[in-house]
């Protein structure tokens, strides 16, 4: 019988590590896990929570002036720009209802935030979106990736990057790619590759890159709602 709301935002991530554990159990109920992936893993749920992995226990001091609350809105599909609908108090980002279909341009977003105010909360939610944070709960319209993906029309929120030339030679960019990797990894960034899933992928695996010992630095991941790799603080 489960002791915890599996629709708010903790029950949420709580939840994604439990299933994250049964895939790296495997079938056999007695099966071992691995301690290296079941760590990244959790890593990745306190990261999904707002915490920062490398810093102090007192990141869970809530002040007494705050409280926790939800932030529910669109964000436009070709800007940084979040359009703030409703503010809750609780944490109910992740208990909305996934639609089949989505206003034109715009994709359904939530997320929990601990703020003085309502309209501190807007605030830090907006600034998140225009900062190009996958933290945030983003639920993705269930179209075609082919339709998501298609120029938007005139009069739309901004004008999509155009498409690469039929038949062009890709090679020079992945060169500048290799020459960007290993330029990180000669300063000592010790880059690692994974996938993560939770809450702001909606719970699809989605790689991203990081150091592996510097905490403290940005890491670069692949958005599933704008389709492109960003970078994000941690």
């Amino acid at each position: 019988m489960l002791t915890f709301d599996p629709t708010t935002t903790s029950g949420v991530a709580l939840a994604g590590l439990f299933r994250t554990w049964c895939r790296l159990r495997g079938d056999d109920t007695e099966g071992e896990v691995s301690r290296g992936d079941m760590m990244s893993a959790l890593g990745a749920t306190f990261q999904n929570l707002g915490l920062v992995v490398g810093g102090p226990a007192t990141q869970l001091d809530v002040p007494a002036d705050h409280q926790v609350f939800t932030v529910i809105g669109l964000s436009c599909d070709h800007s940084d720009t979040l359009y703030v609908a409703h503010v809750i108090p609780g944490e109910y980002a992740d208990a909305g209802a996934e639609l089949a279909t989505s206003e034109d341009h715009f994709g359904q977003w939530a997320a929990t935030f601990t703020a003085p105010s309502a309209d501190a909360a807007a605030d830090m939610a907006r600034r998140q979106v225009e900062d190009g944070a996958l933290d945030g709960h983003t639920v993705v319209p269930t179209e075609p990736e082919e339709a998501l993906r298609e120029p938007s029309p005139a009069g739309s929120c901004a004008t999509p990057s155009p498409s690469p030339a039929p038949n062009a030679d890709p090679t020079l960019k992945w060169q500048r790619l290799a020459a960007a990797l290993n330029e990180l990894d000669n300063d000592g960034f010790a880059l690692l590759f994974g996938d993560r899933m939770g809450a702001e992928t909606n719970w699809y695996p989605a790689p991203y890159v990081y150091s592996g010992n510097r905490p403290d630095a940005p890491r670069t991941a692949w958005d599933r709602k704008k389709k492109k790799w960003v970078v994000e603080k941690r």
